[in-house]
């Protein structure tokens, strides 16, 4: 039984329900639907738990010294950081640097704007952004997990990345896969008309979105720049030199994220993009 669904189910018996799980994660969403339980102690878990956020917010206060020692020495990991996690760095309660550790020494992050055909300049509105332009901007990382809150530009800001990548040749192309998770009551994929592509177009229109209209998206997918893949029919399959885009993956399990990364093969990376509970 899902987390909102147990949550709303007691509400409605006024009874106890039990929600039991041996996933870390899935602890700590069931904690934050539970009434009773404060935001301190859902804190305190999520950090005893060891949920990953991707960065930290490093404060120095007022110790300019501190900070000084910080970049004469980025070749020793000062800040605590995992490899690939990002921090931003503050004195004065204000933002000074954005930096990351690589396993061997912290740097401050570096990143390009980007173009789009359809939206012209595209550039980060916030240091969180930042950080993400860096990531998929990282040849390094063949992995990248991008979280956050429905509206935040996760599959805008990855799309307008992953299009240019194929557009500079840097890839050959991107294989969007969704969890197609249907609402209720609604037709089921098979059960659409026409060949697989325009069984999948309802669930391809946060393409159109992003490149503009869906002539845009039938050019893309007949140029094979895009190729839309049902999370289905993806055993068996292995893609070189693409950009696997997975929408949606907060819908997937363990074994849906096993079965997309043993797709990838030689050249490709791999793109999951979720939204946050």
């Amino acid at each position: 039984m899902l987390i909102c669904e147990a949550t709303l189910l007691a509400r409605k018996m006024k009874e106890r329900v039990e929600f039991v799980t041996q996933d870390s994660s899935q602890f700590l969403l069931a904690c934050k639907f539970i009434d009773w339980v404060s935001p301190e102690f859902y804190r305190d878990m999520a950090h005893k738990e060891g949920l990953w956020k991707g960065f930290k917010n490093i404060d120095f206060g007022s110790d300019e010294k501190a900070l000084a020692d910080y970049y004469e020495h980025p070749e020793t990991n000062t800040l605590g950081l995992e490899i690939n996690e990002y921090a931003a760095l503050k004195l004065n309660n204000e933002i000074v640097d954005l930096v990351k550790w690589d396993g061997n020494k912290n740097e401050v992050i570096k990143y390009k704007n980007q173009n789009s055909d359809f939206f012209g300049q595209v550039k980060p509105l916030n240091d969180q952004q930042k950080m993400l332009f860096d990531l998929l901007q990282n040849r390094n990382i063949p992995v990248k997990i991008v979280r956050g809150q429905f509206g935040s530009g996760k599959t805008f800001l990855a799309l307008v990345h992953a299009m240019n990548y194929v557009k500079w040749h840097t890839f050959d192309k991107i294989v969007y896969v969704r969890n197609n998770v249907e609402v209720a009551g609604s037709q089921k994929l098979g059960a659409l008309p026409g060949e697989q592509n325009e069984k999948l177009m309802p669930w391809l229109m946060p393409l159109v979105d992003h490149l503009g209209d869906q002539e845009a998206l039938i050019q893309a997918i007949d140029n094979g720049e895009i190729e839309p893949v049902h999370l289905g029919y993806l055993r068996g399959r292995n893609f070189q030199h693409s950009i696997i885009f997975v929408d949606e993956a907060e819908n997937l399990t363990t074994d849906n994220v096993k079965l997309i990364i043993a797709r990838a093969e030689k050249g490709s990376e791999v793109w999951f993009l979720g939204d946050e509970s």
